[in-house]
C-alpha cells in the first residue's frame, strides 16, 4: 500500500487533472490485488475490466453488509466504473 501511495504522491505532483493518473494507480492497485489473491473464485488472469464489472454489479444488499476493506474495494470499483463509463459517454458525445 505505501508503494500506491507514493505512486500517488508522484504522479499528482505539479499537475491540475489528477484523475487519468488516479485511475492508473487505482487499476495497477487492482491487477496487484487479483494477482495476490487466494480466493479460488477469482482465477489470477482476471482483467482488471472484468473484475471491476463483477464488483460493481453486486446487489445493494450485498453492498451494504461489506465491511472493512471489502467495502472499500467495491466503493473503489465502482467509483472506477462510474469514470469509464463518463469517459466513454464523453468520447461518444464528442463524435
Amino acid at each position: 500500500m505505501a508503494k500506491q501511495i507514493k505512486l500517488i504522491k508522484r504522479a499528482s505532483a505539479g499537475k491540475t487533472d489528477q484523475t487519468p493518473d488516479l485511475v492508473s494507480v487505482c487499476r495497477d492497485f487492482l491487477r496487484a490485488s487479483i494477482a495476490q489473491s487466494n480466493d479460488p473464485a477469482l482465477p489470477r488472469d482476471t482483467d482488471v475490466d472484468e473484475y471491476i464489472d463483477m464488483v460493481a454489479s453486486q446487489p445493494r444488499a450485498i453492498r451494504r453488509s461489506l465491511r472493512g476493506i471489502n467495502l472499500a474495494m467495491t466503493n473503489l470499483c465502482r467509483a472506477l466504473k462510474a469514470q469509464r463509463d463518463a469517459a466513454t459517454q464523453a468520447a461518444g458525445d464528442a463524435q
